[in-house]
């Protein structure tokens, strides 16, 4: 090999060696763009997705909000009972023991399948705002241990209510497994209370009126706090 061609030889080398690096370097940078996008699309998904699901979950605390608050005037009522019933008092009981029961059963589960998805799959890095990412994890913690707490103090009022109250009957059947978002007594309800509604059962009543109506106070006060929480989270979501 002629020594003048070495230098020449050595600077092709490092020539292909450059053109080498900067196309592995070219190709890992659009990897990394590309997957970067890919990423921020799928953030920009999850996080619509969990708007969504909060504001479902807004609007369901709303309504548990009024209905629970409308369950305490008729709970009132039967805590102040008279142990002896007057027959014209009768229809207004049976009604009373069925609005009481209304959404003691059924308080809403969070819409939580899109954030169970994130944490499942590892996802939950994709949202890059580290505040909102604490915020969304710590919102669906607390909705769980809130619908614990409220579940932990169920009452017997709900059964009670059902064996003395007959509800409307609906294609012939009487709805007594399917627990509807609100109770109605039957028109015969009252009659079918004159002979039930004795003095020991108007003081049972009265029981179970009483813890019923804690439970409503105990429920309403975490409802409100989750609501106040998820309006907070929603408005960040919406804002992002």
């Amino acid at each position: 090999m002629n020594e003048a061609d070495a230098p020449r030889r050595l600077l092709r080398v490092a020539q292909e060696f450059v053109v080498i690096a900067a196309s592995v370097m070219a190709a890992l940078a659009a990897d990394e763009w590309r997957g970067n996008r890919l990423d921020h699309q799928l953030e920009l998904q999850y996080l619509e997705r969990l708007t969504e699901d909060v504001q479902a979950d807004v609007d369901r605390l709303e309504v548990a909000q009024g209905a629970l608050a409308a369950k305490r005037d008729p709970l009132a009522r039967l805590v102040h009972l008279s142990p002896v019933v007057a027959e014209s008092d009768l229809p207004r009981v049976a009604a009373d023991l069925a609005s009481g029961t209304n959404w003691g059963w059924n308080f809403p589960p969070a819409n939580s399948a899109t954030f169970e998805e994130m944490r499942s799959s590892g996802r939950l890095g994709l949202l890059r705002d580290i505040d909102l990412r604490s915020a969304v994890v710590n919102y669906y913690t607390r909705y769980t241990d809130q619908q614990g707490t409220i579940d932990a103090r169920r009452t017997a009022f709900g059964p009670l209510s059902y064996e003395l109250v007959l509800r409307p009957r609906v294609d012939g059947e009487v709805r007594v497994t399917d627990i509807p978002l609100d109770f109605e007594a039957s028109p015969e309800a009252g009659d079918m209370l004159a002979s039930t509604l004795t003095p020991a059962r108007v003081d049972e009543v009265r029981n179970a009126a009483t813890a019923e109506l804690n439970w409503t106070q105990h429920a309403l006060a975490r409802v409100a706090g989750m609501l106040d929480i998820a309006t907070a989270l929603l408005a960040r979501l919406e804002a992002r």
